[in-house]
């Protein structure tokens, strides 16, 4: 794709959707003067919406428009060119005029901007007057506005959505955004999966489909908006869905003029029609896919849908050169433990510059297919939700009801009203109550504060038991001196020596140590009221010398006082001289 190209299709993007409709099976002949216009007129006759038209593009003026048709009866419409001033072309407008069977429609294209003159030749009957140099499209929307019925108000869009390969998610993506479009722009859907076999629609909304899909297929030809009605499934007020009924006892080849049929009736309805096409190319697939006004293309990001998407887009572009670009969903982005393509260089490959990434949650898409539900309305806050709300309103022709910005009493209470037309307050209020959506933000913020009091204890008991067993290394260093019954004063020099050494020396009290003897039938004494180490025993025994050593300190903890309060920390030691 070229710049030139990309610049024409987003300007084609900016256009009004569904302003030029497909024209019906009608016989047009082009008289023209200059080799622009003729050219520009065989351009719009490759676009998709002229394909049941027959065109004849003729060099000649007006003059010879008429002469032609004094033996030859006319076609449905007649498109003359002609330079000539006022006073010259109405005569031979009239002249042809004379000439054409009663319904025969006129466009003139002029080289003239000239509003009185647009405005006579109203007055006189022809249908359109077009200015040279000619584009292409306005020459389809011309051709399109003289053949619409304007008690026929066309108002549907055609929606196609396709897989560039199988397990893209496409049908998934299509039941989300027809549920989103439904919600986030009030319009009225029908989905249509034409996935006979294995189509998922009736799944993903919990629905049984008695008839659907198939029944509309088998008469095609008599079908309408009363039978499409009446056979698609109410799933809500605004959403109707003709499910597949899984046939496999029979095939389906529409023929053109059915697809042509099935596609009128669509567009001649108030909906908007989605189709969740299969991964099949057949030539009714195809035609329903290049017939559609939109069309989203669904891919993962790996080679394989690298290069069918970049060959279907290829088909399209050449297809539907008068159409902007299809729609790209980058869907199961950030698979875990598998090599991707970046988003930047995927859209590079295939020629597109925007695209719509779903990212990778097999949690909250399993949950809503397994509960029959809609991962907008399951998860609305989620990525993967916000990304197909996105695409909803893009793809439906209309902004997002809710983002507009509207004021004064009047706004208020005429969308209150639409509120109780629609029931959304009654479907709101029952979407906050069911929703789930931030249920593990709040339940964390509820135990993180629990969380964080228990980390700070956990810290604080583990320091605690540091300075225990440093107060207790302090001990057994003066137990092994005292061993050689030095004296309390060595003991105590050997004590603050060690302690002095320690990692958290401050704060450690050194509370006693006394050296103090027992007789051996009474040896289980009190340093406080052991007898004096001269005192005979019994049976003239000596009498045993011990040491009895304490330390302590206060800990001061790092947790609120009130919940955790200040401990003392305590330890002795005894030692029996031999």
């Amino acid at each position: 794709m070229t710049q030139t190209y990309n610049e024409k299709q987003e300007r084609l993007r900016t256009d009004a959707p569904g302003a030029v409709h497909a024209i019906p099976k009608v016989d047009i002949t082009a008289f023209c003067t200059s080799a622009a216009v003729a050219d520009a007129i065989r351009a719009g006759v490759l676009d998709r919406r002229m394909a049941r038209a027959s065109v004849t593009v003729r060099e000649g003026s007006v003059a010879e428009a008429a002469a032609f048709y004094r033996g030859t009866p006319s076609p449905n419409l007649v498109i003359v060119e002609s330079s000539d001033h006022r006073e010259r072309l109405m005569p031979a407008l009239d002249a042809l005029a004379l000439e054409c069977i009663t319904g025969t429609k006129v466009i003139v294209i002029g080289h003239s901007n000239d509003v009185d003159l647009y405005r006579e030749l109203l007055e006189a009957g022809v249908s359109d007057y077009l200015l040279a140099p000619l584009e292409p499209m306005a020459f389809v929307a011309a051709v399109s506005r003289c053949f619409r019925d304007s008690s026929e108000a066309k108002l549907g869009r055609i929606i196609a959505f396709v897989g560039a390969k199988g397990g893209a998610g496409s049908s998934t993506i299509a039941h989300n955004v027809a549920a989103a479009m439904v919600e986030r722009s009030d319009a009225d859907v029908l989905v249509a999966d034409l996935d006979l076999q294995f189509g998922t629609l009736g799944l993903a909304f919990d629905v049984e489909a008695p008839r659907g899909m198939a029944d509309v297929l088998e008469g095609a030809e008599r079908v309408d908006e009363v039978l499409l009605k009446r056979i698609a499934i109410q799933h809500s007020e605004r959403l109707h869905l003709l499910p597949a009924a899984a046939v496999f006892d029979r095939s389906f080849d529409l023929k053109d003029s059915e697809v042509d049929r099935l596609l009128d009736v669509a567009r001649s309805a108030s909906w908007n029609l989605v189709l969740d096409l299969p991964h099949l190319w057949t030539p009714w697939t195809k035609k329903m896919l290049l017939s559609a006004d939109e069309i989203v293309i669904t891919a993962t990001p790996d080679l394989a849908s690298m290069r069918n998407a970049k060959n279907i887009i290829d088909i399209l572009k050449n297809a539907r050169p008068n159409d902007p670009p299809p729609r790209l969903v980058l869907n199961k982005v950030g698979t875990p433990k598998l090599p991707e393509i970046e988003t930047k260089d995927f859209t590079a490959a295939v020629g597109l510059e925007q695209s719509v990434t779903v990212p990778f949650d097999p949690q909250t898409f399993g949950k809503a297919a397994n509960d029959g539900r809609m991962v907008t309305e399951l998860a609305r806050n989620s990525k993967g939700a916000r990304a197909m709300c996105e695409l909803a309103w893009r793809v439906g022709g209309q902004r997002d009801n809710r983002s507009g910005t509207r004021f004064g009493l009047r706004a208020l209470l005429g969308r209150f009203k639409r509120w109780r037309r629609n029931d959304l307050l009654r479907r709101k209020t029952r979407d906050l109550v069911t929703s789930e959506a931030g249920v593990s933000a709040v339940e964390f913020a509820l135990i993180a504060p629990v969380l964080a009091f228990a980390l700070v204890a956990m810290a604080d008991v583990g320091l605690a038991l540091y300075e225990r067993m440093t107060i207790d290394h302090v001990l057994r260093a003066g137990a092994q001196a005292a061993m050689s019954d030095p004296g309390e004063a060595k003991v105590l020099n050997v004590l603050q020596s060690t302690l002095s050494q320690s990692a958290t020396p401050s704060g450690v009290a050194l509370d006693m140590v006394k050296r103090y003897c027992a007789c051996p039938e009474k040896a289980d004494v009190s340093p406080d009221t052991a007898p004096p180490c001269s005192t005979s025993c019994a049976a003239s025994a000596p009498p045993y010398i011990f040491y009895r050593m304490v330390a302590s300190k206060t800990y001061q903890t790092m947790s609120m006082p009130n919940v955790l309060p200040n401990f003392r920390l305590s330890s002795s030691i005894q030692v029996q001289i031999r």
